[in-house]
């Protein structure tokens, strides 16, 4: 009931036809919905100050984020954790049953969701959304894998699909991080996923897994790209690192010449084994592996991104 599961109804006895008499059922159709009231507004009263808390993070400028980690532990939210955000649109599609076996359903699938997040060592949290919820898992930094247990979400929702016909399930999963910026990142993320999913039934997408695609579906478009070009081109964008303009400038060369570090050195006036060493450190302060197609090509085109971003900065101060 209202995404929860109060518990079971229990027929006991060898004679089941005693118990499914008409007036014995209408007694039982009585009594069951005034418990499930009284439970659902006893829980109901213990999760709207974390619902509402969550809803400010997610909604709200962060002014303060000692205060506001000080609230989160209140509300038995540890930051130091890792976080991981799913949304999942849960939509009416078959109502052949009636209203409350679509409700019945969605209580169930609410219910063995949170079920089965628990027995992969989560704390799942749920937050209703107008048309889905949104569960965030969190888990001690370091200690479960969550972007491994995310990969059997896919096929986790497409058996929920064929338990639950009465509805349409479509999911969008984000990245595990910490902190207070980690927790919202996780949910931007979450919601570019879902979006990516958009319209096919039963289908849950990773951020993880969606590569340039994140920018074709994100909201804010602009956003997105700044985060992309910072997370493919790490501490390369940073200008403080001292060796920064040299490591963007081999970086560039080495796409120019496809790779090919003989003639790199040449348009460099460097060194053979200089160019290589600084390619070497070019893939480990980005984290990118130059012999993997994806890699190259994530890395090719945040560069070109941010080559982009520059010269647009440049023309608008030189107006």
């Amino acid at each position: 009931m209202g995404g929860y599961s109060f518990g079971y109804l229990y027929l006991y006895g060898f004679d089941h036809s005693t118990y499914l008499q008409n007036d014995i059922l209408h007694q039982i159709l009585q009594t069951i919905p005034l418990e499930i009231s009284r439970e659902r507004s006893v829980q109901e009263r213990s999760d709207d100050g974390f619902i509402a808390y969550l809803r400010h993070i997610f909604s709200d400028p962060i002014t303060d984020e000692g205060s506001e980690r000080l609230r989160a532990a209140e509300y038995g939210l540890n930051l130091e954790y890792s976080h991981m955000l799913l949304q999942l649109e849960v939509v009416e599609q078959d109502a052949s049953g009636g209203h409350y076996a679509v409700e019945f359903q969605r209580t169930l699938l609410t219910s063995n969701l949170l079920s089965m997040l628990t027995n992969l060592a989560l704390s799942p949290r749920l937050l209703p959304l107008v048309d889905g919820f949104l569960v965030m898992m969190s888990a001690p930094a370091n200690s479960v894998d969550l972007n491994h247990l995310s990969a059997r979400f896919p096929e986790y929702l497409r058996s929920l699909t064929r338990e639950y016909p009465a509805l349409r399930l479509t999911g969008g999963c984000g990245r595990p991080h910490t902190g207070l910026d980690g927790l919202i990142l996780s949910r931007r993320e979450a919601e570019i996923a879902l979006r990516a999913a958009a319209g096919r039934d039963g289908v849950l997408l990773r951020f993880e897994d969606l590569g340039v695609l994140r920018l074709i579906y994100a909201k804010d478009t602009e956003t997105e790209i700044d985060h992309f070009v910072r997370e493919k081109l790490g501490e390369l964008v940073d200008a403080s690192h001292p060796r920064n303009a040299e490591l963007m400038r081999t970086l560039s060369s080495y796409f120019d010449n496809f790779g090919n570090v003989k003639r790199m050195s040449e348009e460099l006036f460097t060194h053979y084994n200089t160019v290589a060493y600084r390619l070497k450190n070019v893939q480990e302060l980005t984290g990118a592996d130059f012999r993997k197609a994806t890699d190259r090509f994530e890395v090719e085109l945040a560069l070109y991104l941010y080559d982009f971003q520059k010269r647009q900065r440049e023309e608008l101060d030189g107006k």
